[in-house]
């Protein structure tokens, strides 16, 4: 479910924003960083949660921690 919630934020929000080329660079994909993706200064954490939950779950503070300005990302999915 998080590579789905991953691929949806790439269409939905930052092909738009900063264009396919850049989106793609800005994603840490299967690499083992803290932040799903990271541009310029800005990072965004995605977590996909099945429809009924109301929570997610974070693995670290590091994934929510920063000194840079970030969002987390929440997919409910079917």
């Amino acid at each position: 479910m998080g590579l789905i919630g991953e691929l949806l934020f790439l269409r939905d929000f930052l092909f738009d924003k900063y264009g396919k080329g850049e989106a793609l660079k800005s994603w840490s994909g299967q690499e083992l960083t803290h932040k799903d993706f990271s541009y310029n200064d800005i990072w965004y954490e995605v977590k996909a949660i099945g429809s009924g939950k109301d929570s997610v779950k974070i693995s670290s503070l590091e994934q929510l921690q920063s000194i840079n300005q970030g969002e987390l990302i929440v997919f409910s999915l079917e």
